[in-house]
């Protein structure tokens, strides 16, 4: 017996006053009609009443007619008594049901699929009259599950990754930033002990911009000119210092990157009263920045002129023992040699005729103390250039060349110009002391077997050039190696006024060149 909450509950359903859908509606009918899923509404005993388009393309392929028939008939018989009693359930007690069936279709075969019962419409009495049905391919719906299933673990599993690398992340960044600050804190000891070398070096530094613009000086530079730190302060370092050789360096090192290195370089400075000149071993370097792109230029110095002052004193000293041995070389040693050969002349026009040994062995004695003459000569001259003193600068040259030729078996030649100025003797001594060194670099070291020996007038200048076809070297290694050599003829020519250079060219040969400006009395 049906109770009275059932009924209650049924008469709060609308009741269409006929169970068919075709008199529910125009709309209602077209949505049924149009619905993505296949509806079919059956009576209390399983037979379709009514049929959507899709679910009657499901029963009848071909155009068959389906109202009125049970749906049974296209369920697998072991799954109609499952059928009947969903029906039955839905009907009874209103509530929706569901079942899986295998659907048997004649074109496709056997499909499983899931039917969904609901409560339709109600008799007057109360009682459900029909049953709506929805069927669903089960198959498909089972692969939106799957695809469902898949896409949410893919979506856990992105998730999951998301979070690892997120929380790598996170230890990378923290790891980072650990870097970066000790990369901070290691750039900041690192300023701070070059900010303390910098202003506590003893060498004179200073940093300059692409135009020569100081930057930054330390202490030492500053105290060049006796002046603060401050002072220098984007000035130019040419108007400070005015120096073409070392403009030409630095051009040098901005163009090519090559640091260049000098040694005994003299740096004149403006005094209150006079010019104030130093000597200074020097190296400039270019200073890039992030892109490799050189910006300006690191100037290191370190003062020399103690040493430059020491050095030139011994050459001096040098100078005058070299003189004073070529001229007791030439008053003693040569008178007393020359005496011997005369007293071995005598004594070979003395020996008897019949002794020819003995003869003999005088006259060889004879020959080598006039070669020993001549030789203590020669070495008298080197020592004591007279000529300079007595003749002037070309004679002198003109006869070291021939000297050159006869002692060292080379080829030397002297070429000057004939409108060529008198020279005094202090720099008429000093560039035949720089001839004579040169000469003997080119044939020690270079193996040189022709030298020119020019001195010609150019541009108000006087330039002595001694040129060689021996092997090149570099003038750093030689100013190292070999003591006053170079540097000698350096403070020599820097003595008289002039610049001092030296080029090797790499086809071979070297060029030793000093230039002075007139006037070149001294």
């Amino acid at each position: 017996m049906k109770t009275q909450r059932d009924q209650d509950k049924r008469k709060s359903v609308t009741q269409p006053e006929k169970a068919d859908i075709p008199h529910s509606g125009v709309n209602f009918k077209a949505l049924f009609n149009g619905a993505p899923v296949a509806y079919l509404v059956l009576d209390r005993k399983g037979l379709i009443l009514e049929a959507n388009q899709r679910a009657a393309a499901m029963l009848s392929p071909q155009g068959q007619q389906w109202r009125g028939k049970p749906l049974s008939e296209w369920i697998d018989p072991a799954d109609r008594g499952h059928l009947f009693l969903k029906v039955f359930e839905v009907c009874r007690s209103g509530q929706s049901a569901r079942c899986e069936v295998d659907w048997i279709d004649a074109k496709q075969g056997r499909q499983r699929k899931e039917l969904i019962g609901s409560a339709g419409t109600y008799e007057t009495a109360g009682d459900i009259s029909v049953c709506c049905v929805v069927i669903l391919d089960r198959e498909s719906t089972r692969q939106r599950e799957n695809d469902y299933l898949n896409l949410k673990r893919e979506s856990e599993r992105r998730a999951r990754q998301w979070a690892e690398d997120m929380d790598r992340s996170g230890h990378l960044l923290l790891q980072e930033t650990q870097n970066y600050e000790q990369s901070v804190e290691k750039l900041s000891r690192m300023e701070a002990l070059f900010d303390k070398v910098f202003g506590t070096s003893y060498l004179a530094i200073a940093q300059l911009d692409h135009d020569y613009k100081i930057v930054r000086v330390n202490q030492a530079f500053a105290d060049i000119l006796s002046q603060s730190v401050p002072y220098f302060q984007q000035k130019d370092y040419f108007e400070l210092f005015p120096d073409q050789v070392a403009r030409e360096l630095f051009d040098r090192v901005l163009n090519t990157g090559e640091p260049q290195i000098q040694y005994a370089r003299l740096l004149v400075s403006q005094g209150d009263d006079q010019a104030i000149k130093t000597w200074w071993d020097w190296s400039v370097s270019g200073i890039t920045d992030r892109h490799g792109q050189i910006e300006g230029l690191l100037l290191c110095m370190a003062n020399v002129t103690k040493r430059v002052e020491l050095e030139r004193d011994l050459m001096h000293i040098t100078d005058r023992e070299q003189q004073r041995l070529g001229r007791e070389l030439h008053d003693g040693m040569a008178q007393l040699l020359t005496a011997v050969s005369i007293k071995a002349k005598m004594a070979e026009q003395l020996t008897d005729d019949g002794n020819t040994p003995l003869k003999t062995l005088i006259r060889e004695m004879a020959d080598l103390i006039r070669e020993a003459t001549v030789q203590t000569r020669d070495l008298s001259r080197l020592l004591n250039p007279v000529v300079v003193e007595t003749q002037g600068l070309i004679p002198a040259l003109e006869a070291l060349a021939v000297e050159t030729k006869r002692r060292m078996g080379v080829a030397c030649d002297f070429q000057w110009d004939e409108n060529m100025p008198t020279f005094s003797q202090v720099v008429a001594g000093h560039l035949y002391r720089i001839a004579q060194e040169a000469i003997s670099n080119a044939v020690r070291h270079g193996q040189a077997d022709t030298i020119h020996i020019k001195l010609v007038c150019e541009n108000q200048q006087r330039i002595l050039s001694i040129s060689s076809n021996g092997q090149p070297f570099e003038l750093a290694c030689l100013e190292k190696s070999e003591g006053l050599g170079v540097r000698g003829m350096r403070y020599r020519a820097e003595l008289i006024g002039g610049t001092f250079a030296i080029e090797s060219r790499p086809s071979g040969g070297t060029v030793v060149t000093c230039t002075t400006a007139r006037p070149l009395q001294v």
